[in-house]
Parts: C-alpha cells; structure tokens; sequence
C-alpha cells in the first residue's frame, strides 16, 4: 500500500480545513500551492525509499503527511526562523493529538527544525530527511516560478532586470558548477528525478544570458496570472496585500 493510502482520512480532512487556511499569511512562494506540492513529492519520495529499502521499518505516513502539512506555516512570522517557528505552532496544536501520539508529535518537530536546507546539517529523522527532499522543486517551471516569487514577495521595490540577476546570483551561489553543492552531502533522501533536476539547472546556469531568458518567461507568466501588468517597483505582489486583509483574522 502506498504512503499516502496509509495517511488517516480523517487527519487529511482535518489538515485540508483547519491548517491549509493558515497559509494565506504566507506570501504565494510558501503558500499552499507550494505546501501540496511537496505532499505530492513526499508521498513519491517515501513510496521510492520503501520500495529501494524493503529491510527497513515502513514509513510513518501520519508523520511524514503532518511534517510536510506544517512544515512552513510560520514562514510569515520570520522567514529566517520559519522552520523554528513552524515546529512550535505543530506542538501547539492540540488537535492533532487525536491523530498521533506525543512522541511522535516530537519526531515531527524535530523534522520540521531539520527541513531548511541551508541548515548545513543533515536531519536528525529519515521524515527529516524526507522533507527536506520533498521540499526540492524538480520541475523547471516550479523552480522558477518560486525563487521569481520569493525575490518579489522580500523586495517589492525591485525592477524586473534586478529580480532576475537576484535570482540568478542566489541560484548559481547555490547550484553553480563550482558549488561544491551535493545532494548527499546534504541530506537528501536517494531521487533520480531530483537529481536530474538539478543537473539541469547546472547546466542552465553556465549561460547566464539563457538561464535569465528561461526566467524572465516566468515572469511574464506570473504577471499574466495575477493580472498585473506594470513594473514591479509600482506595485506590491497580492500575497502582501491578502496578508494586511486577514492578518489577525486567521491564526
């Protein structure tokens, strides 16, 4: 049976109702949209560990699908301590004590601190490391759209040349030849598709002219899906202004 047949129904409903809400406090690069995608990719990634590990204990699918679920909620309240933050709102949780026991409630907080790659650590838990690897975009277009995000959501007076050579700087920084960056040095759970993935940006990385061409498409697509049509730098991103409308209202 897969991991996600095996995550209760009743703590999915629970998740989809009273959790998902919570992240409209988050800009759109850690929104829901971003938290079901890496549900999506955990379920894929802890289905391919199981079947390569068969010698090992089955997965925790309640665990691995609540450190996925929470895993950025509290990206809103200091984006630079978010995976702190989101472990502390998970124990706080008391709902969720219908679902799973509390050592395994502290297996997820530990998970969730264990999750931001730039850590420099590798996880503590193989959920750790599960999302961790599931928190990878391992499309092109995901991993696009996401950093042109994150760049508009932290610096609302950028140009659009300014957001692409941030994006471009921070991703070669991270992912250029000479990196020195490894997917298992890091921590990262074993994922063929992942590890094309990045090979691809690699590749796309070494010319510079044609990584921020593949970018500035996204932009574009980003502007035609949110309507707007002038300059960033004559307009706040909607994720900021949907957070000045219900901040206060959801928590």
């Amino acid at each position: 049976m897969s991991l996600e047949a095996r995550v209760n129904p009743k703590l999915i409903e629970y998740i989809k109702s009273k959790v998902f809400p919570r992240y409209a406090l988050n800009g759109e690069s850690h929104g829901v949209e971003h938290i079901m995608q890496v549900i999506q990719r955990t379920f894929e990634i802890g289905d391919e560990y199981e079947a390569s590990n068969p010698e090992e204990e089955p997965l925790n699918a309640n665990i691995a699908y609540v450190t996925a679920a929470y895993h950025d909620i509290g990206d809103h309240v200091d984006r630079k301590k978010h995976h702190i933050i989101s472990g502390e709102m998970m124990m706080k949780d008391e709902s969720l004590d219908e679902f799973i026991t509390p050592e395994e409630k502290l297996i997820i907080r530990d998970a969730i601190e264990d999750h931001r790659a730039s850590n420099g650590e590798i996880p503590r838990t193989i959920y750790g490391r599960l999302v961790l690897t599931a928190d990878r975009n391992n499309e092109l277009e995901d991993f696009f759209e996401r950093r042109i995000r994150t760049s508009m959501e932290r610096h609302p007076e950028f140009t659009v040349e300014q957001i692409l050579e941030e994006v471009y700087s921070s991703s070669y920084k991270k992912f250029g030849r000479n990196s020195g960056y490894a997917l298992d040095k890091a921590g990262y759970l074993p994922s063929k598709k992942l590890q094309d993935h990045f090979s691809r940006i690699t590749e796309l990385l070494d010319d510079e002219d044609r990584f921020k061409a593949e970018a500035r498409k996204r932009y574009r697509a980003i502007q035609e899906k949110s309507g707007k049509t002038s300059e960033i730098s004559q307009t706040l991103p909607p994720s900021f202004l949907k957070r000045i409308t219900i901040e206060g209202v959801i928590r």
